[in-house]
Order: C-alpha cells, then structure tokens, then sequence
C-alpha cells in the first residue's frame, strides 16, 4: 500500500506540473506583451517630446481670472481696417463678431500692440480660430510667434487677449528693412512680366533658387525664415510663395492639412482659367516639379486639407498644369556650408519686357503695397511655354546694404493715432 501510494502521489505532482506549464507559459507571453507596450509608449512620448515639428501648433496660455482683476487694453479696434478680400479670403469664412476680432489682432499686431481687451464677447475657441486666420491670411506678420494667452472669466467669456512676439521683435526697425529689401528686389525683377503665369514660374524660381529645408531653421514658421535667412520648412516656403505672389496681384492662398501622416502647408493659386495646388516644400531640393500647379484629383492622393481649408476653391483645370509643361527644373543651389546668400539681388535672366513696368495699385487693407497685375492670358488657352526658362543667375551678390535713415518698417498706428509714439521695437 505504501509503494502504491507514493507511486499515486508522484503521478499528482507530475499532473500539477504539467497543467502548470501552460499557464506559465501563458503568464510569460502576457507579462512580455505588457512590457512591449510600456516600452513603445515611453519611446513614443519621448520622440513626441523630442522631435522639432514641420509645421506647429499654436500655443495656447489661457488663465481664470475674476473681474475685478485690472486688465492691460493698447485701445486698438482695428475697426477702420479695410479687408480685400481677394486675397485674405480667410476672414470670409467667419462671422459679423468673428471679423470684428480678426481686425482688432491684425491692428494690434501691426501696430506691435501685445495685450488688448477684446470689444465683442468671445470664447477661447473663437479667438484661436481667429488667430489662426490671421497668419493664414498675412504671412508678412513674421514677429508674431507662434501662439498667444489670454484671460477669461467663470462664463468662459475672454477679457484679455495677449499677442506673442518672436525675437524679431527686439531689433524690428532693421529686420523689417532686410525683408521689404528682399521683397521689393524680388517684385522690381518681375515688374516687366506681364503674363500671370510667367510671373508665377519667376516667383517659385526664385524661393527654390536658394532657399533650403531645414527643420531646425531660426523662426521657422515665418516668411522671414525663408527670404531672409533662406533656411525655412513648409509654413516658410508656403508663406513666401503667397505673399510675393499676392503683392503681384496673383490671388494665392495659404493652405494648412496633411501629407503623409504630418501636419503640412502648401498654397493654392488662381491664374486665368481656375486655381491649382503648389507645394514648394515637397518640389524643392529635388529637381523635380511635379507639385506645380496640380489638380485637386492629383494632388489629393498625398494631401489631404485641414477643416479650415477645405472652404478653398476646388482645383479642377489643367491649363497650366505640371503635365502640360516639359521643362528642364532649376535645382536648389545652396548647400549646407554657404547658407549667407539671400534672393534679394536674383534677377532673371530671361525676362518678357513691357512698356508698363509699373503695376497700378490695387484695393488693400492696410498693406497697400499690393498691386494688380495686366492678365494678358485672361482670354487666352494656350498651352504654358516650358517651364524655368528664365534662370537666375549663377553668380549672386551676397553683401546686403542697408540705408540709415530709411523708412522702412515705420509702423503707423491705423486705429488710434496716439499710441503709435508707444510702439514697442
């Protein structure tokens, strides 16, 4: 009985260890599983803390206060502002109260005003999107950073928006004359061009020409980036390229969505027969043009617009499309050890001359250096000459002089003539 028994007890123990294998087996598979998990989140929080982002959001600094706290007011409306809205057509997208706040941050921020109360009533959400089509709709704000703070009381009722300034601000009288040089070169250079298209392939020549990705680039966000220290990502190419072609009086839009899972920004033109889809940042350094001037149909299948800016026109003609060009493309031509050259002394090689080098002024808001260009090619479908005939040339001058007793960067104060002897530099 006692061989038996033993016997029988062995047998058990063999029978619990092996239903025990599975289950520690099992056990491990899920204990390697979880640290698996713990481990991808803890690199995807540090990626996500580490990484410089192509295209940033905007930094919000909102704070509770109760009404009695004392608010700081610049007494800027904005209310005399005048809106084309040919090309900001973004505030045609908002509301009666909404445009009223549009122009009173676009005066404020002209004027280099920081905090101010806003004078229609308003949420945190609102003056965000306002905001944001505010630089969507002038990309020459370039000191703005790129976020704001404000207060708001227990009904969520904003009482004080405070505008954020970049470093450009310190020194604004110097920086703003170094990009009207760089500007005003450019549209001097393009003066003679009389057809719409021409000067679109002069404008884009010229940003490709010299400017170069960098995601670690000085005021990235901004158009100064761009013409001014040539290092730029995609809100500097695209703000670049609608700000010189709107002062050409060539409607072009800032677009912001997503292209290839990143938060992305390209622009959309109008020419004679419709709009098209140009995205500089994904042609540049490539030698490739093959997101000029595309369809919607094409172009969707690697962007995709935000909610914003789906109110754009459609992209649906093809005229001046990239697959009715052959060209030979112009190449990014500044490499990484002389990055010092600028765009403002390019000049194109092969211009169409004209008597009427000047444009005439057309309707503004306070900008009023924008001009409307002659579109002889209004009536016009031929097929577009090929493309960067007119190339830069190889041999730039890379000293910039400045005059010291220019006018440049003068800020006049359009709503309230009193506070412009305080304008911060």
């Amino acid at each position: 009985m006692t061989k038996k028994n033993t016997k029988s007890k062995k047998n058990i123990k063999k029978k619990i260890r092996l239903k025990k294998k599975p289950l520690i087996f099992i056990i491990t598979i899920i204990l390697i599983l979880v640290l698996s998990i713990i481990i991808s989140l803890l690199i995807k929080d540090y990626n996500e803390d580490t990484t410089t982002k192509e295209l940033e959001d905007i930094q919000i600094d909102s704070e509770l206060i109760y009404d009695e706290v004392k608010l700081e007011d610049s007494g800027i409306k904005g209310e005399d502002i005048e809106v084309d809205t040919t090309y900001n057509i973004y505030y045609t997208f908002l509301n009666e109260d909404e445009q009223k706040l549009y122009k009173q941050i676009y005066a404020n921020a002209i004027n280099l005003k920081k905090a101010f109360i806003p004078f229609i009533n308003t949420d945190v959400d609102t003056v965000l999107k306002v905001y944001q089509f505010v630089t969507y709709d002038y990309p020459e704000l370039f000191w703005l950073d790129n976020g704001f703070s404000c207060k708001y009381n227990k009904d969520k009722t904003v009482k004080q928006i405070t505008l954020k300034y970049n470093n450009l601000i310190n020194n604004y009288e110097n920086n703003k004359q170094k990009f009207d040089d760089v500007v005003n070169n450019i549209l001097e250079n393009a003066s003679n061009i009389t057809d719409d298209y021409e000067k679109e392939k002069y404008v884009y020549n010229a940003i490709i020409k010299v400017v170069r990705y960098d995601i670690d680039a000085n005021y990235s966000q901004t158009i100064y980036s761009a013409l001014v220290n040539n290092l730029t990502v995609c809100a500097g190419y695209s703000k670049a390229f609608q700000y010189l072609m709107n002062r050409l009086g060539i409607p072009t839009y800032y677009v912001v969505g997503v292209a290839e899972d990143e938060n992305h920004a390209w622009n959309i033109v109008k020419l004679s027969d419709g709009y098209y889809n140009v995205d500089l940042t994904w042609n540049n350094g490539y030698g490739s043009f093959y997101y000029f001037n595309m369809t919607d149909k094409e172009f969707n299948k690697s962007h995709t617009r935000g909610e914003y800016s789906k109110q754009l026109p459609s992209c649906n003609v093809t005229t001046y499309s990239y697959s009715n060009t052959t060209s030979t493309p112009v190449k990014n031509t500044t490499s990484n050890e002389n990055t010092s050259s600028t765009i403002s002394n390019n000049t194109p090689s092969n211009q169409s001359s004209s008597n009427n080098s000047t444009q005439p002024t057309k309707s503004t808001t306070s900008d009023t250096s924008k001009t409307t260009s002659n579109d002889t090619s209004s009536n016009s479908t031929k097929v577009p000459t090929p493309i960067y005939q007119e190339i830069m040339p190889e041999e730039e001058n890379t000293t910039e002089e400045y005059p010291e007793d220019d006018e440049y960067g003068k800020v006049t104060d359009v709503t309230n003539k009193s506070d412009s002897s305080n304008t911060h530099r």
